[in-house]
């Protein structure tokens, strides 16, 4: 619980640097909003497109729904731009005003905390650090604001096409959940120890380089060798656990997406069976519940 309270004490300190730049947000979420409802407006077009044209062969159709499926994603392209373009300006805008605070606050250390400290990790700090921290405030936000707006349009979709399909589908809900929580934490862990390790090798490549003539003068070039090498190990066994991190990751959504399925088959089949579920409908329940998947994913 303390963990969990921390990291979003963090996280709300990130997002007080975005407070100058709420009218971008504001339009980012207004894109991600009609970016969502034109997803769901494709995905419930999908019961006409084949209810009428390939069941009911109804020709005065055939030339309309093609136009509002051209019209719905023209719309959602538009409204991804501004997303795109209003969160990257957000998010390079909060790592230049990180970098200068930054800055500024070295210039005001005292010269001990520079023998404290080595030079490298500090520009690292400035550059990769700024960058990943900025950009850890707007991404972990455009991605919580899109996929959840996804979840709810594609539920509602879901709901509005066959309830009592849509209730039944949800029983997977709460497992896929877990397990992508705890894929999620687990690639969190790793991918900051990468970082970690990735700074030590730096700062240790840094020291034998600098000190190349006192290296070369105690002999000590198999020493640092060693340290190195033991360094790069460790950095590549993280990198290791990262990408089995990963695999683990997807072929778990794929069974859950496979079981998803399969149960979808089942209910919608017996809904079918008692004339409350048409062709073009569990076409548009699919669709609905591949959408979601992914977005569950992301969440976690």
């Amino acid at each position: 619980m303390s963990e969990a309270v921390s990291r979003w004490q963090i996280y709300r300190r990130l997002l007080g640097f975005a407070h100058p730049y709420r009218p971008l947000l504001a339009a980012a979420l207004l894109g991600m909003v009609i970016e969502a409802v034109a997803g769901g407006g494709f995905t419930y077009m999908m019961k006409p497109v084949v209810n009428e044209t390939f069941i009911s062969k109804n020709a005065s159709l055939s030339l309309l729904l093609p136009l509002a499926i051209i019209g719905l994603f023209l719309l959602r392209g538009i409204a991804g731009y501004l997303t795109d373009v209003s969160m990257a300006k957000s998010g390079r805008s909060i790592a230049r005003d990180m970098r200068v605070r930054v800055l500024g606050k070295y210039l005001r250390l005292p010269g001990l905390r520079f023998d404290a400290e080595p030079v490298p990790s500090m520009l690292i700090k400035l550059g990769s650090d700024s960058d990943q921290v900025a950009q850890a405030a707007i991404d972990a936000m455009k991605v919580m604001l899109q996929q959840s707006l996804q979840v709810i349009v594609m539920l509602a979709v879901m709901l509005w096409t066959s309830w009592q399909v849509t209730i039944a589908i949800l029983l997977l809900g709460p497992p896929l959940a877990w397990t992508m929580d705890k894929v999620g934490r687990r690639y969190r862990l790793i991918s900051h120890r990468i970082q970690e390790s990735s700074a030590r090798l730096l700062q240790a490549a840094d020291q034998a380089l600098s000190n190349q003539q006192e290296v070369k003068v105690y002999g000590a070039q198999g020493i640092e060798m060693e340290r190195y090498t033991a360094l790069a190990n460790t950095n590549l066994k993280l990198s290791m656990k990262d990408e089995s991190t990963r695999s683990i990751s997807s072929a778990l959504v794929q069974v859950m997406g496979a079981t998803g399925l399969a149960l979808l088959l089942f209910f919608a089949g017996r809904e079918a069976l008692a004339g409350r579920l048409n062709a073009g409908g569990f076409v548009t329940l699919m669709f609905s519940m591949m959408a979601i998947i992914p977005a569950l994913k992301q969440l976690t």
